[in-house]
Parts: structure tokens; C-alpha cells; sequence
């Protein structure tokens, strides 16, 4: 495990800081846990295994095409994350049984992400705009910059404040 983001790296271990966001992601409610796919309580009475029980907070965004919801373990099956009813794929969701069905899928184009179900040795890599999303559609949302105007109003309610305050002490 490579324990420090800075110095010589062994190519050969994990970044500890993106074992952690990945799992810290997976008790937030996204990958791993995030998907309920392949419990026992799932139908095998359709192709797409409709659940017959809960499903976790991103079986509600994994999808096999537009608008057609995919809880299938099958190897051969094609499951992706998508906020828009399956028309945009983000991501592609992990198939491989004895891997969490709630993770990326591997070998993606584009850059690793911290929500891949294998890790990439040697590589540092950091919470991504999927993972972002995906945190933000199960209820998690980022601090914002409040807009310019939010700081005038209440630099200004201060001032008011002070001068009803200045004035009962008169």
C-alpha cells in the first residue's frame, strides 16, 4: 500500500487515499452496497431479474437501455449509470461475478476511477465527476460558493442590524 501521495511510489501497491474514498463511497450509499443486485431476493422469472424485494440506492440509476431498468447478475448482460431515464451513459456497471455489482466496470475507456471495481496499482487516483454525481443523486450534495449577491445581502442586513442596534442604545 502506498501510505503517501508524495516521494517514490511502488508501482506494485494501491493508493491508500483511493482504497479509502472507495470504500468510503460504498458506506455512503454508491458501489458495493449501493446495489442490492445478485441478492437472493431477486425474481428469476424475466431476463432482467425484477427485484422482489429492496433494491439500494443506485439499482434506482442502472440501467440496460433507455428507459429499461437492469437487475441481471449475467456476465453477458450490459448494465450502466444513468440520471436521465438510461438515455446518457455515465458509466458502466461491473458484471463479473464475485466483484460488487455496484462498482464501475473495468477496462473503460478514460481515466480509473476511484469507484472501479479493481484498483490500478501504481496510479493515485481521485474522486471523480461519476462518483460526484452518484453521490449527489442518492442525496449527498458538495458545499457551494454562495452567488456574489448572497454576500451584498448579508453584508447589508449586518449594517442594518447595527444601526437598530446603535439606536436603542441612545
Amino acid at each position: 500500500m502506498n501510505l503517501s501521495r508524495t516521494g517514490p511510489q511502488n508501482p506494485d501497491d494501491y493508493d491508500l487515499q483511493s482504497v479509502a474514498a472507495h470504500e468510503m463511497d460504498e458506506v455512503l450509499g454508491i458501489g458495493g452496497s449501493g446495489s442490492f443486485v445478485g441478492a437472493t431476493y431477486f425474481g428469476t422469472g424475466s431476463p432482467l431479474n425484477y427485484p422482489t424485494g429492496p433494491v439500494g440506492s443506485m439499482d434506482l440509476f442502472r440501467y440496460a437501455s433507455n428507459g429499461v431498468r437492469s437487475y441481471t447478475t449475467s456476465t453477458s448482460a450490459t448494465a450502466y449509470f444513468s440520471i436521465d431515464g438510461g438515455k446518457t451513459k455515465l458509466r458502466f456497471f461491473n458484471q463479473t461475478q464475485g466483484a460488487d455489482y455496484g462498482d464501475w466496470a473495468p477496462g473503460q475507456a478514460g481515466p480509473p476511477e476511484v469507484q472501479d471495481a479493481y484498483g490500478t496499482p501504481g496510479v493515485d487516483v481521485d474522486i471523480g465527476v461519476n462518483e460526484l454525481t452518484a453521490l449527489n443523486v442518492v442525496g449527498y450534495t458538495l458545499p457551494t460558493v454562495p452567488e456574489p449577491g448572497t454576500g451584498t445581502l448579508f453584508l447589508g442586513g449586518l449594517i442594518v442590524v447595527g444601526i437598530i442596534c446603535d439606536a436603542a442604545d441612545k
